[in-house]
């Protein structure tokens, strides 16, 4: 903010995640508050005008105009910021930390989403002199359900009259980069009108912008302003940009931040640094491992020191900030290392990460059935590496670690995901209020099952009970995903590939299309029989033992009564 402010900037443009956390501290809060204030609030005249109405785009439930606008207020540099999925809107009345900022008349919030099943981005429509501006912007949605809304054709980009005389630059905060077991937002299915787009939600830093030759727009993943987690994709500079624009031209200029705390990684494979693998020589790799820290906290310094040359220049006494150091050590082979806790304490008072300096993690080996039990235990200690360095989340955690089987009621991506997003927003209710929705769809599930009073469950194990009710439950989820969709294919609605996997597309060929069973049976491991059963006194079932059979005795043959199903028909 202090560079713009010295750069005497028309706006600042924030493209999401103003916040880490859904709820800020107060302490985060005031330090927010603190430096829009002083750099926002100035004496300075605006040589731009708004020509198009902002209450579309900015609506909020009070002030539905920019707070530069304000007559009781001056702002000479206002900030434009969407919302990002770690700030976005929560409880009933959907407020995110932007809008406190917001109503405060601090920066301005704009791009916000109010119904994500159909979804209208209006843009905000600048002047200044010969130049006009279109600023779009479309807060975090997630990417599964911006793809349905997306595909029903229900998202709409308004363009002005005149569109081809507008510089039109949007903001969005969505997965760019692919990863495994995650959606993304291709940039061919953003509108070709665009010329410039300021890509969010990325945390590495890529200064340069690329040029999209399908649709002809230029894309700015700009990164994160601080280092969030100690992975590789925080180790380069962090900048901030200066955009300038005139008629359909524009010119970008990126600006290293000198403030930020300097980051320093490296990895070490034990077996190629012709120490032993032997229990003795324990000390030895000790002592290795001290000698990479130091260089790389000597080279962390020295990069720290080289963007700060003028301020070293000017005052004598400064104080360099704590590096933050990340020694990933690969210990395959049987090498005996300290634990990492005990290691990092060695470095308090010259790093910032005191407790997690040292990672040490063994390599994956593929082989039989016997191997990979042996090795369950290391793919654990892969796991805690990969969340220890931030590129494992809550929600892939219990992707690979929970089976489908094990949840009876509750699907296991629908599971991953409101744990991801307690966690992330630190919003305790979320997991509550899904488990309760949940719990009230099964139920009007269950009761729409018809129960046969000639239906017999004695003598059948609870495992088997179990195994058919779950059959029912993935039967019953199958039908109703066949009946949507053939309720789509008749409505006309187009498949689209508006979002892609990041894992490689498995082929269907050969494979059949379910067909719906309109009743689920449960003869196959039931037995027909007569069941007699009374209340009791608390009102419950008491249901008695089968009697045994009277001595036979030669009686007229009757037909047999046919089985019947324990549960009749399914209302859809």
């Amino acid at each position: 903010m202090n560079i713009a402010k010295s750069r005497d900037v028309d706006m600042v443009i924030q493209a999401g995640d103003l916040f880490h956390i859904n709820k800020p501290s107060k302490k985060s809060y005031y330090h927010v508050i603190r430096t829009l204030r002083e750099c926002c609030w100035i004496d300075r005249p605006r040589e731009y005008k708004l020509v198009s109405d902002p209450s579309v785009v900015m609506s909020t439930r009070h002030f539905n105009y920019p707070c530069e606008y304000d007559p009781n207020i001056n702002v000479g540099m206002p900030v434009y910021a969407i919302s990002g999925n770690h700030d976005d809107a929560t409880g009933d009345d959907l407020l995110s930390p932007l809008d406190l900022l917001s109503v405060g008349g601090l920066l301005n919030h704009f791009g916000r989403v109010t119904n994500n099943d159909d979804i209208k981005i209006s843009p905000l429509l600048f002047q200044k002199g010969s130049t006009n501006f279109a600023l779009y912007g479309l807060q975090s949605i997630r990417e599964e359900r911006l793809k349905r809304t997306l595909a029903a054709g229900n998202v709409e980009f308004l363009q002005p009259d005149d569109s081809n005389d507008w510089f039109n630059l949007m903001c969005i905060h969505q997965n760019h980069v692919p990863r495994p077991g995650t959606r993304i937002v291709e940039e061919v299915h953003l509108p070709g009108f665009l010329d410039f787009v300021f890509w969010g939600h990325e945390h590495e830093c890529l200064p340069t912008p690329n040029h999209n030759l399908t649709t002809g727009f230029d894309v700015l993943q700009g990164g994160s302003s601080v280092a969030t987690s100690l992975s590789e994709g925080e180790v380069p500079d962090k900048h901030v940009y200066l955009m300038k624009v005139k008629g359909k031209d524009y010119s970008l200029e990126p600006i290293r931040l000198k403030s930020v705390r300097p980051f320093a990684m490296k990895d070490v494979v034990l077996s190629e640094s012709g120490i032993p693998a032997t229990s003795g020589s324990k000390d030895e790799v000790t002592n290795l491992l001290i000698d990479e820290v130091e260089s790389l906290i000597e080279q962390a310094t020295e990069k720290w020191k080289d963007a700060n040359k003028e301020l070293l220049e000017t005052l004598v006494d400064i104080d360099i900030p704590l590096p933050l150091i990340r020694l990933r050590v690969e210990y395959s082979g049987g090498y005996d290392v300290e634990n990492p806790r005990r290691f990092s304490n060695r470095f308090v008072g010259k790093v910032a990460n005191i407790n997690d300096i040292v990672t040490f993690f063994r390599k994956r080996t593929v082989g039989n059935k016997l191997a990979s039990t042996m090795n369950k235990k290391k793919g654990t200690e892969d796991t805690e590496l990969e969340i220890r360095e931030g590129t494992l989340n809550i929600g892939d955690f219990v992707q690979r670690y929970l089976d489908e089987d094990d949840l009876l009621l509750l699907k296991k991506t629908d599971m991953s995901k409101v744990i991801e997003d307690s966690v992330a927003k630190d919003d305790k209710q979320l997991i509550k209020k899904f488990i309760e929705d949940e719990l009230g769809n099964d139920l009007d599930l269950l009761l729409k099952l018809k129960v046969s009073d000639s239906a017999d469950v004695e003598g059948q194990s609870l495992g088997e009970l179990k195994k058919g009710f779950r059959r029912i439950v993935k039967e019953i989820r199958a039908n109703t995903k066949y009946s949507a969709k053939e309720k789509a294919r008749e409505s006309g609605d187009i498949k689209s590939d508006l979002f892609v996997d990041s894992d490689e597309e498995h082929s269907t060929r050969g494979r059949r299309r379910p067909k719906p069973d309109t009743v689920p049976d449960l003869t196959q491991f039931m037995r027909p029989t007569e069941i007699a059963s009374e209340s009791s006194d608390d009102g419950l079932i008491e249901i008695e033992e089968p009697r045994k059979p009277a001595a036979k005795k030669r009686a007229k043959t009757r037909k047999t009564q046919k089985p019947v199903s324990m549960f009749g028909s399914v209302a859809r």
